[in-house]
């Protein structure tokens, strides 16, 4: 039997926005897009449009949120659902959405470093994922 793959939601829809698709396309038995987020509503609905539900080549474009927060609302009305978060967006807004990943229990990746956060604010954000997720997040350092 076949597992499930794993939903992403894609958040932000910028220049590297095409690198992690094609990535997910390239991995479609394992990954699958549930929604894309970007506040650029064009953006948005062009990213959507190359993330078909009915999987790589075939189906509907998928939702797409001006937000993480809309998507995690939509998600908590039944209207969608996913598994994990891609963030793909400024540094200066990793942080916020982060958190707002964290807090949702989603499977998050960060590829900006933690670093760039004040410390106590890196400590706040482990310490968040141990209670919500129930286990360490996985750390690299690059």
């Amino acid at each position: 039997m076949a597992a499930t793959p794993t939903r992403l939601a894609l958040v932000g829809c910028g220049d590297i926005f095409s690198h992690h698709l094609n990535a997910v396309k390239q991995h479609s038995a394992i990954f699958c897009v549930s929604c894309v987020c970007d506040p650029d509503a064009e953006r948005a609905a062009a990213a959507a449009a190359q993330c078909c539900s009915g999987g790589v080549d075939g189906g509907s474009a998928v939702p797409a949120f001006s937000t993480l927060a809309d998507a995690l609302a939509a998600e908590s009305a039944g209207a969608l659902a996913f598994d994990a978060v891609i963030l793909m967006i400024p540094h200066h807004l990793h942080e916020e959405i982060a958190l707002q990943a964290f807090s949702a229990g989603k499977h998050t990746l960060l590829e900006k470093p933690l670093g760039a956060w004040p410390l106590r604010r890196c400590d706040a954000a482990i310490l968040l994922c141990c209670c919500v997720c129930d286990h360490l997040p996985q750390l690299q350092r690059c």
